[in-house]
Protein backbone atom coordinates (compact mmCIF):
# COMPACT_ATOMS: atom_id res chain seq x y z
CA UNK A 1 0.00 0.00 0.00
CA UNK A 2 1.21 3.76 -0.99
CA UNK A 3 1.37 6.46 1.84
CA UNK A 4 1.40 9.26 0.37
CA UNK A 5 -0.34 12.30 -1.24
CA UNK A 6 -1.47 12.07 -4.47
CA UNK A 7 0.94 14.02 -6.04
CA UNK A 8 3.48 11.47 -4.39
CA UNK A 9 1.74 8.87 -5.78
CA UNK A 10 1.56 10.12 -9.39
CA UNK A 11 5.26 10.46 -9.45
CA UNK A 12 5.73 7.43 -8.24
CA UNK A 13 3.50 6.14 -10.62
CA UNK A 14 5.50 8.19 -13.73
CA UNK A 15 8.82 6.52 -12.89
CA UNK A 16 7.42 3.44 -13.31
CA UNK A 17 6.06 4.41 -16.85
CA UNK A 18 2.43 5.01 -15.78
CA UNK A 19 0.63 8.10 -16.70
CA UNK A 20 -2.19 8.97 -15.04
CA UNK A 21 -5.12 11.92 -16.17
CA UNK A 22 -7.81 12.99 -14.16
CA UNK A 23 -10.89 12.81 -17.19
CA UNK A 24 -13.28 15.96 -17.16
CA UNK A 25 -16.39 15.91 -14.85
CA UNK A 26 -18.73 12.90 -16.34
CA UNK A 27 -22.21 12.95 -15.45
CA UNK A 28 -22.42 8.80 -16.73
CA UNK A 29 -20.89 6.02 -17.99
CA UNK A 30 -23.20 3.01 -19.56
CA UNK A 31 -21.93 0.35 -20.29
CA UNK A 32 -23.47 -2.34 -22.77
CA UNK A 33 -23.39 -5.63 -22.39
CA UNK A 34 -25.40 -8.42 -24.88
CA UNK A 35 -28.43 -8.38 -22.63
CA UNK A 36 -28.29 -5.41 -20.57
CA UNK A 37 -26.95 -1.47 -20.27
CA UNK A 38 -25.45 -0.96 -16.91
CA UNK A 39 -25.32 3.09 -16.09
CA UNK A 40 -22.86 4.89 -13.96
CA UNK A 41 -23.82 8.12 -12.74
CA UNK A 42 -22.42 10.76 -10.22
CA UNK A 43 -18.96 9.40 -11.87
CA UNK A 44 -15.31 10.25 -11.21
CA UNK A 45 -13.50 8.58 -14.37
CA UNK A 46 -9.38 8.48 -14.09
CA UNK A 47 -7.84 6.82 -17.44
CA UNK A 48 -3.96 5.72 -16.84
CA UNK A 49 -1.71 4.01 -19.78
CA UNK A 50 1.19 1.92 -19.33
CA UNK A 51 3.41 0.90 -21.83
CA UNK A 52 0.76 1.37 -24.75
CA UNK A 53 -2.20 0.33 -22.48
CA UNK A 54 -4.97 2.64 -21.22
CA UNK A 55 -6.67 1.67 -18.62
CA UNK A 56 -10.07 3.10 -17.42
CA UNK A 57 -11.31 3.52 -13.85
CA UNK A 58 -14.20 4.33 -12.73
CA UNK A 59 -15.88 5.14 -9.47
CA UNK A 60 -19.75 5.81 -9.28
CA UNK A 61 -22.10 6.97 -6.83
CA UNK A 62 -25.04 5.13 -8.32
CA UNK A 63 -25.81 2.29 -10.96
CA UNK A 64 -28.86 1.42 -12.96
CA UNK A 65 -29.44 -1.76 -15.22
CA UNK A 66 -31.30 -2.30 -17.91
CA UNK A 67 -32.37 -5.01 -19.47
CA UNK A 68 -31.59 -5.25 -24.02
CA UNK A 69 -34.90 -6.67 -26.18
CA UNK A 70 -33.26 -9.95 -27.77
CA UNK A 71 -34.24 -8.65 -31.48
CA UNK A 72 -30.93 -7.73 -33.12
CA UNK A 73 -29.59 -6.07 -29.64
CA UNK A 74 -31.74 -3.10 -29.88
CA UNK A 75 -32.67 -1.12 -26.62
CA UNK A 76 -35.67 -2.41 -24.79
CA UNK A 77 -38.11 -0.73 -22.72
CA UNK A 78 -36.75 1.77 -20.49
CA UNK A 79 -37.61 0.44 -16.82
CA UNK A 80 -35.23 0.26 -13.98
CA UNK A 81 -34.91 -1.71 -10.82
CA UNK A 82 -36.81 1.09 -9.07
CA UNK A 83 -40.35 0.59 -11.69
CA UNK A 84 -39.98 -2.90 -11.23
CA UNK A 85 -39.78 -2.60 -7.26
CA UNK A 86 -43.43 -0.11 -7.83
CA UNK A 87 -45.09 -2.12 -9.88
CA UNK A 88 -44.61 -5.06 -7.43
CA UNK A 89 -45.83 -3.26 -4.36
CA UNK A 90 -48.81 -1.67 -6.00
CA UNK A 91 -49.93 -5.08 -7.73
CA UNK A 92 -48.79 -7.72 -5.15
CA UNK A 93 -47.23 -9.42 -8.50
CA UNK A 94 -44.09 -11.23 -8.44
CA UNK A 95 -40.80 -9.66 -9.74
CA UNK A 96 -41.46 -12.09 -12.94
CA UNK A 97 -44.87 -10.85 -13.67
CA UNK A 98 -43.87 -7.18 -13.23
CA UNK A 99 -40.97 -7.06 -15.69
CA UNK A 100 -43.05 -9.26 -18.04
CA UNK A 101 -45.93 -6.01 -17.93
CA UNK A 102 -43.10 -3.32 -18.29
CA UNK A 103 -42.00 -5.50 -21.38
CA UNK A 104 -45.53 -5.26 -22.81
CA UNK A 105 -46.81 -2.15 -21.74
CA UNK A 106 -43.03 -0.45 -23.06
CA UNK A 107 -41.82 0.73 -19.67
CA UNK A 108 -45.38 2.54 -19.32
CA UNK A 109 -45.88 1.85 -15.14
CA UNK A 110 -49.43 2.87 -15.23
CA UNK A 111 -50.32 0.56 -17.81
CA UNK A 112 -48.48 -2.25 -16.21
CA UNK A 113 -50.16 -1.99 -12.97
CA UNK A 114 -53.82 -1.60 -14.88
CA UNK A 115 -52.97 -4.93 -16.51
CA UNK A 116 -51.75 -7.11 -13.65
CA UNK A 117 -54.89 -5.48 -11.75
CA UNK A 118 -56.91 -6.75 -14.48
CA UNK A 119 -58.22 -2.75 -15.36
Amino acid sequence: MFYGSPKDLKKALKRMGIKIADMPPATEVIIRTEDEEIILRDVQVIAMEARGQKIWQIVAGSEERRKLAEEGGEQGPAFTEEDIEFVMKETGASREEAIKALEESGGDIAEAILKLSGG
